[in-house]
């Protein structure tokens, strides 16, 4: 089964456009993708086009910051030992590496240290705390996590250690820990500009800080912001879109020896890196440690000065993704076999979905995937003898973690935001969760809540796509959360020859207006491909690109995200 989706067309605003188009000399076309993304202002759209460094937040707005410099200085003088603790995804690894890379800069006796996925599961536990405490630790730097950790700072605090911690997720103002420093710009008390800064936006925020905001000193870290930002699908907006615009070049030119090596054995050689680069290509193979248990691989990877060592960290994590990817083909092969055979969609909203055995570290990107296919909220649980532990997505209509308090009978532990989750229960309770789930859900959700939307920026004929207007559109980029890349529409497209399949679920076809040829590309289509022959005349929603092989010729590629025949 796979659903037709809704196309909803952006109306064209020729008056707001004529504004921009005068006050920034633009073409319309960028002043509507503009007008689109809620930017209507001249300051606001120069800012947008624009984002420069110098308009960077005072890192000492951040509620707590003033206070965690002075306890590190404090360290630092005292030559305290200091513990670094992470989370195991991107965001955590490169938060991580940042803030030991920039204490040891300052001469500080730092070490750090990792979750493992499998036996520790997220956040602080009591291993670190002992480990802490053998250690001789007197501070520890949680970042991406910590907020919750009432209990573990707790019996930190007991033992004589400090604890500052640097994480973006939700807290509990009922239940905060008691921890030396709280740097979160989500509690309610601090007034920071940008509440959307990932954990790794936050180091950097540290490292402007303790280097007193010269530039030279905390510049070098922009290629770990960027990684750990769009990783982390943080919307790109204010701060983060001027961290990712100028850490993205930078990423292309880094000097640290583990990169280079993960962009050798990934096979890239673009001069030019965009977030599709981080999301596809770097941030899997960063993440597949820790998907599969350890990512103490993915940080010293980050950390090593050796090339040696850096080459063989990255063939190892590059065989962990491989790895990665083929668990992930497994469990969505018999996730979808068992959504197929067993499902009534008339009747079920929500898709729940375990077998014994399924891997946790690729549940959630499982849980996505049927998403993508399906477009419902699905949760997807790995269960070893009794007890499961899965992890969810959702669609926009429907706030999945409150959904699972609704269900808290149902489970041992769960949480989340809105549209993602990870829960663990009996496998006994695995059916009164699918229940009482899509009970809620019958209610809440109605049947166009089903179908997803595809938004179109504007209608355009397919001969209007000429280099210089990529050039103009390069200047809304980088593209990601919050700044979607733009989808267009032409309309009465003709399939020139019959469409091929690409891999394991694409496929490729040229379809021309007459004036103008495109290569268009289905990713994650290949079950539609029967609906395209040659003659065939379609409508198309895509986003065009340009290819440049040779060193100059140039084709058009459109990649497609929904198409239709044609009306007559």
């Amino acid at each position: 089964m796979s659903t037709p989706s809704r196309w909803h067309l952006l109306p064209s605003q020729p008056t707001a456009q004529r504004a921009l188009v005068e006050a920034l000399d633009v073409p319309p076309l960028v002043a509507q993708l503009l007008i689109n993304r809620g930017i209507t202002s001249v300051e606001a759209a120069a800012q947008y086009l624009h984002p420069a460094l110098e308009r960077l937040h005072d890192p000492l707005l951040l509620r707590d910051m003033p206070r965690a410099v002075a306890r590190l200085q404090q360290a630092l003088q005292r030559r305290e030992h200091i513990i670094v603790f992470g989370d195991y995804d991107v965001d955590g690894v490169t938060a991580t590496a940042l803030v030991t890379l920039l204490l040891r800069a300052k001469g500080a006796n730092v070490s750090s240290l990792l979750p493992h996925r499998l036996t520790d599961g997220y956040g602080l536990n009591e291993q670190l705390v002992q480990t802490a405490r053998q250690q001789g630790a007197r501070l520890v730097i949680t970042v991406d996590c910590g907020t919750t950790a009432t209990e573990e700072i707790s019996a930190l605090a007991r033992a004589g250690i400090d604890t500052i911690i640097l994480d973006h997720h939700l807290p509990r103002l009922d239940a905060l820990p008691p921890a030396h420093t709280l740097i979160n710009p989500r509690h309610p008390a601090c007034r920071y500009p940008h509440k959307g800064l990932a954990s790794v936006g936050l180091a950097f925020k540290l490292a402007q800080a303790l280097c007193q905001q010269e530039p030279a000193h905390w510049q070098p870290y922009l290629d770990l912001v960027a990684l750990g930002t769009v990783a982390d699908v943080v919307p790109l907006l204010d701060e983060n879109r001027i961290l990712v615009k100028h850490g993205l070049a930078q990423l292309a030119q880094t000097p640290r020896v583990g990169l280079r090596s993960l962009m050798d054995v990934a096979g890239m050689r673009e001069e030019r890196l965009r977030p599709f680069h981080v999301g596809f290509i770097l941030g899997p193979r960063i993440n597949a440690s820790g998907r599969l248990g350890s990512a103490e691989r993915a940080l010293q990877l980050l950390l090593t000065d050796s090339s040696v060592e850096a080459d063989d960290l990255a063939e190892a994590l590059n065989g962990q993704n491989r790895e990665r990817q083929r668990l992930e083909q497994q469990v969505l092969s018999e996730a979808m076999r068992e959504v197929e055979e067993t499902v009534d969609f008339s009747q079920t909203r929500v898709l729940v979905v375990g077998k014994e055995g399924w891997h946790i570290g690729v549940v959630g990107i499982v849980a996505a995937r049927l998403v993508d296919r399906y477009h419902r909220p699905s949760i997807v649980i790995g269960f070893d003898g009794e007890r499961g532990r899965g992890s969810g997505r959702s669609i926009p209509a429907f706030h999945l973690t409150d959904a699972l308090a609704q269900c808290a009978s149902s489970l041992e532990s769960f949480g989340g935001h809105a549209a993602a989750c990870g829960l663990t229960l009996r496998r006994a309770r695995l059916s009164a969760l699918r229940e009482t789930l899509n009970a809620l859900a019958r209610e809440l959700l109605p049947p166009a809540a089903l179908v997803p939307a595809v938004t179109i920026d504007a209608e355009l004929p397919l001969a209007i796509w000429r280099e210089p207007l990529f050039h103009a559109l390069e200047t809304l980029e980088p593209y990601g959360a919050g700044n979607p890349e733009p989808a267009f529409l032409s309309r009465r497209l003709i399939v020139k020859h019959p469409p091929q399949r690409v891999g394991r679920n694409h496929f490729k076809c040229w379809v021309t207006d007459g004036q103008l040829t495109g290569e268009a590309m289905g990713f994650r289509m290949a079950e539609r491909i029967e609906e395209l022959f040659e003659g065939a005349v379609v409508d198309c929603v895509y986003t065009p690109s340009l290819n440049r092989w040779d060193g100059t010729t140039t084709t058009l590629q459109l990649v497609l995200r929904d198409f239709r025949r044609a009306e007559c």
